[in-house]
């Protein structure tokens, strides 16, 4: 299958080259990115991720076209859906301004027919930066700090690592946010913390309300200490699904709660 990019309205081979190099996209990374999960054919959560990415726009400052209507959302979606036959996908949708104009682009990334990825999931703390929680942490820019961190965990036989905000609480991960779950209570770090403002962490919560399991959900600061103490650990990739984590550091854990979640998340979904 040749990669395909929905790019202004207009499919082209993602090969391509669509922008110029003094493209905000290019010269500053001035990109807002939206990832939706297309899950047995439809996209979950599809009202919640339109409205959400008008908010980032907004709060980047990023004029709206007449033209960005939910109709207009999810037709553009649906053509590079129906172009490549996308059953389970992530799909991404770039927002950039250009002069006095807005681009978007859509691509996408085929997944297996599942929520769940229960493979081998280890992650560590990351010490050598912290997320600062500031403009560009609140808003969805894309995050090129990403690719060292991802170099940095390859290297040591890593998937994700934990990332801390400036009080060296737990913030997120790389690549999603982070959940913990201790005696029956769900632990979440707090947006203040660091944690990413997306769909699927807004969607876990309202699932995990409805688990009979949970004596209760918190959003609060964590302290790395404490994930070593966890009973259960998972990411949840925005877009994507859940990932139980399976070891950090020295600490096993096991995933017995959590379907649970992913059950009431597929139902709202």
């Amino acid at each position: 299958m040749i990669p395909i990019v929905n790019f202004n309205g207009d499919l082209i081979q993602k090969s391509s080259s669509t922008f110029s190099f003094d493209h905000a996209a290019i010269f500053n990374g001035e990109v807002i990115q939206e990832d939706i999960r297309i899950w047995d054919g439809a996209m979950m959560y599809q009202e919640k991720h339109y409205f959400h990415l008008m908010a980032m726009m907004r709060m980047a400052r990023i004029d709206i076209p007449m033209s960005f209507t939910p109709e207009f959302f999810y037709a553009e979606i649906n053509k590079l859906k129906e172009e490549q036959s996308l059953e389970n996908a992530k799909i991404s949708f770039n927002v950039s301004p250009n002069h006095s104009s807005v681009d978007f682009w859509i691509t996408a990334k085929v997944l297996p027919s599942k929520l769940t990825f229960e493979l081998p999931y280890k992650i560590d703390q990351y010490r050598e930066t912290h997320v600062s929680n500031g403009f560009h942490d609140r808003v969805n820019f894309l995050k090129p700090s990403n690719r060292i961190l991802d170099i940095y965990a390859f290297e040591n036989e890593l998937q994700d690592l934990v990332l801390l905000d400036e009080s060296k609480n737990v913030a997120r991960s790389i690549h999603g946010n982070i959940f913990m779950i201790k005696d029956e209570t769900l632990f979440v770090p707090k947006l203040e913390n660091g944690a990413l403002d997306v769909v699927f962490r807004k969607m876990t919560i309202e699932a995990a309300k409805r688990v009979p399991d949970f004596k209760e959900i918190k959003e609060d600061a964590i302290f790395p200490f404490a994930l070593m103490k966890a009973d259960e650990v998972f990411i949840v990739k925005n877009g994507e699904g859940f990932f139980p984590v399976t070891n950090f550091r020295k600490k096993n854990y096991e995933s017995r709660l959590l379907p649970s979640i992913v059950d009431y998340f597929e139902e709202r979904g």
